[in-house]
């Protein structure tokens, strides 16, 4: 919001300065050394002939009806404020969307609307009719109709592959006018390790910038299952921008003999809605240091192998420190960070209105600090949050990386 102020001008009555001209006319004809008696009888008929006029009552004016004051003219109505237009700014807003494949896909979906991920819209993919009438997404696609019946690919990947192709335009229907397209899937089953690389090759040829957030299956889930995950990383790593993949294995790392099994999959749900929070919000959120699609584009286009870290600290003595070094040192990738061989970092460096320009310094410099090609793109931004009082988040992607094996 923003005003503007304005002396309101306010017409003022005839006054006798008004007479002036005249009096002084009138006076040039009285006192003139050279005056005759007829330029004098004209004077006196002139003065009669003002004062007559003058004794009339003055005409009271109605006042006029006062109208708002459009901006193309010199005056601007007083203490009037005129709000900021959010239609003009959304028409300029990147366009993000999250697309949530198969079960596991749509769970994380469930949980980041849940969560009310700003700035984003989701949809929602599965050949599973059943599991698909549960998802909170705007948009509900039931991909391979024909093929599967609603029944679900019965973690085949290839079922699954088949199916998005065989819905091929209404996926294009559905990311049509993305900026850019989050996909989220578990790897491993029939529906998301299948139709992920069809969605994001869908997205390639429609030059729409892609990022991949997926989870490896749980060891206890066997290795032919591990086996058909690789696989369906392989073929998605040729066809987004980056990749970032996140073993479900290491979320023992986290958790204690007591955690459910609800509890380690809404954990890692979690995990996938950080990975997607983490990028959107630099763009989303308004912040200290903001940065836009532009930024973002070039620390992530065509970049391959990503990994991700976040840490919050409240520690009174350094919580800039061990925030970043919980971002680099992410159990749930179950080791520290290589981030060493990053072509690209984006850093979001978030806390309340207590967060000093030397605890964002101090963060920013040990992150940096961890990278070793002198001209690799690190780009920062830093943000407010009401949430965050009392401490600082730090949350990384870094981009452009070895291949990695630790999955």
């Amino acid at each position: 919001m923003f005003s503007v102020t304005a002396a309101r001008i306010v017409p003022g009555l005839v006054s006798r300065r008004s007479l002036a001209p005249a009096m002084q006319q009138i006076a040039s004809f009285r006192f003139s050394g050279h005056s005759t008696r007829k330029q004098s009888n004209v004077a006196d008929e002139q003065l009669k002939s003002l004062m007559k006029n003058k004794a009339k009552p003055p005409v009271e004016e109605k006042p006029k009806e006062e109208k708002p004051i459009e901006f193309n003219e010199t005056l601007i109505r007083k203490e009037e404020t005129f709000p900021v237009d959010a239609a003009l700014i959304n028409q300029f807003a990147p366009k993000i969307k999250v697309i949530g494949v198969g079960g596991a896909g749509g769970n994380a979906l469930n949980n980041m609307v849940t969560n009310k991920l700003k700035g984003v819209e989701f949809a929602a993919l599965n050949t599973d009719a059943q599991h698909l009438a549960t998802s909170r997404a705007d948009t509900k696609i039931q991909i391979g109709a024909e093929l599967t019946k609603g029944l679900g690919c019965g973690a085949n990947p290839d079922a699954g592959r088949m199916a998005a192709e065989e819905s091929r335009e209404e996926i294009k229907k559905a990311v049509e006018g993305s900026h850019l397209v989050f996909i989220t899937a578990g790897m491993g089953g029939g529906t998301g390790t299948g139709a992920a690389p069809v969605i994001a090759d869908i997205c390639y040829e429609m030059d729409i910038m892609t990022i991949g957030v997926v989870t490896m299956p749980f060891n206890f889930e066997g290795t032919h299952r591990r086996r058909l995950a690789l696989e369906g990383i392989d073929r998605l790593a040729e066809v987004v921008d980056t990749l970032i993949v996140i073993p479900n294995q290491n979320l023992f790392e986290i958790s204690g003999p007591e955690t459910t099994f609800a509890d380690a999959f809404q954990m890692a749900d979690d995990v996938l809605l950080g990975g997607v929070k983490t990028v959107s919000e630099l763009m989303t959120s308004p912040g200290i240091i903001n940065l836009d699609f532009a930024d973002v584009r070039s620390v992530m286009s065509d970049m391959g192998n990503a990994i991700m870290g976040t840490g919050v600290s409240d520690d009174p003595e350094d919580r800039a420190i061990k925030a970043a070094e919980q971002a680099l040192g992410n159990p749930l990738l179950g080791l520290s960070l290589d981030i060493s061989s990053a072509k690209g970092v984006l850093v979001n460096i978030s806390g309340g209105s207590d967060m000093t320009l030397y605890e964002v310094d101090r963060a920013a410099q040990l992150i940096t600090g961890k990278v070793a090609d002198e001209n690799a793109n690190i780009i920062f931004g830093s943000t407010h949050d009401k949430s965050l009082e009392g401490k600082i988040r730090v949350s990384l992607v870094a981009t452009g990386i070895d291949r990695l094996d630790y999955y």
